[in-house]
């Protein structure tokens, strides 16, 4: 059971860090958008 709840707080881990750089990088790609529709 123990053993069990590892493994899932792990992939928990993992899935929230994941998360976290694909937000980083909708972030970049929206800023970059901007600044190209700015420009036309």
């Amino acid at each position: 059971m123990n053993e069990k709840f590892n493994v899932v707080s792990q992939e928990i881990k993992q899935l929230r860090e994941d998360q976290g750089i694909v937000l980083k990088e909708l972030i970049s790609l929206s800023k970059r958008v901007a600044v190209v529709e700015e420009r036309r």
